[in-house]
């Protein structure tokens, strides 16, 4: 997989949200020309069984295969309010094939846990492929502040998607539920380590280094008054288009600092 190298710059091929309204309308157009429990259902879902290994575009066909109303109205509304967020950063490309690696991993985690586990079942769902875009989407929206049902006060993208992922891993250990955990799981790190490698340039939070006690390193040029006037204004310009792009709450303490003393001195100038 090879992308593009700027990872600022719109892409020229489709873009992101063009491409998140396509696997909606895909996987909604599919649950209804293959309904579940259908000959073609059994030939494309996931299989717990030896089968599988040699019927593997199960893997992903599954992905694109619900059960219910529900399972599929649900999925497709996780992607549509996390997928929005990084969209047009990701650009289509991206975006399709962050969400076909996280389908695909998370199908293939809960097949192996599956056959270790002598389990027999089907898996259908996108789950874990929108777990993997909740997961991008943290990473590169952490600060963006979301409203969810029951909780009566915003919460943080990085802290929500936190919470989702140790629900499934509470859920895996502890649950007897048919909800395939695993599959979770494995999406979301997919997701994980799909951005750490396609589009580490984007990173504004990384859950791997944030686990192991290590902070992203933020560099921030220092620009004293004998750098001149365009090396201020190209800070300044750099710090601007950050808030534009990832907002307030993505902003160092250094670039605040930096803002709030260009902005005291504007005023003072106008005061003149």
């Amino acid at each position: 997989m090879q992308f593009g190298s700027n990872p600022y710059s719109r892409r020229s091929g489709i873009p992101g949200g063009s491409m998140m309204l396509f696997l909606i309308i895909l996987n909604a157009a599919l649950f209804l020309l293959v309904p579940y429990g259908s000959e073609a259902m059994m030939y494309l879902a996931m299989l717990s069984g030896v089968e599988t290994l040699a019927e593997p575009w199960r893997f992903l066909t599954a992905v694109f295969l619900h059960g219910s109303f529900s399972h599929v109205f649900f999925n497709m509304f996780g992607l549509f309010i996390f997928g929005q967020l990084i969209a047009d950063r990701m650009g289509g490309r991206k975006l399709l094939w962050l969400f076909l690696v996280s389908g695909i991993a998370g199908n293939l985690l809960w097949y192996i846990i599956a056959m270790a586990g002598g389990q027999a079942g089907v898996l259908v769902g996108a789950s874990g492929a929108v777990m993997g875009v909740i997961a991008a989407s943290a990473m590169l929206m952490p600060n963006i502040e979301m409203l969810i049902l029951f909780i009566p006060f915003p919460v943080k993208l990085k802290v929500l998607a936190i919470v989702y992922f140790a629900l499934d891993v509470a859920g895996e250990v502890l649950s007897s539920s048919p909800v395939a955990f695993t599959a979770h799981i494995g999406g979301f790190l997919a997701g994980v380590f799909f951005i750490r490698i396609f589009a580490k340039d984007l990173i504004e939070w990384d859950p791997v280094s944030a686990l192991f006690g290590k902070k992203k390193k933020v560099t921030v040029i220092p620009f004293p008054e004998d750098k001149g006037e365009f090396s201020r204004n190209n800070e300044i310009f750099r710090i601007l288009e950050k808030l534009s792009r990832s907002g307030i709450n993505s902003l160092t303490e250094e670039e605040l600092r930096i803002l709030r003393q260009e902005h005291d001195k504007m005023t003072k100038n106008n005061g003149r």
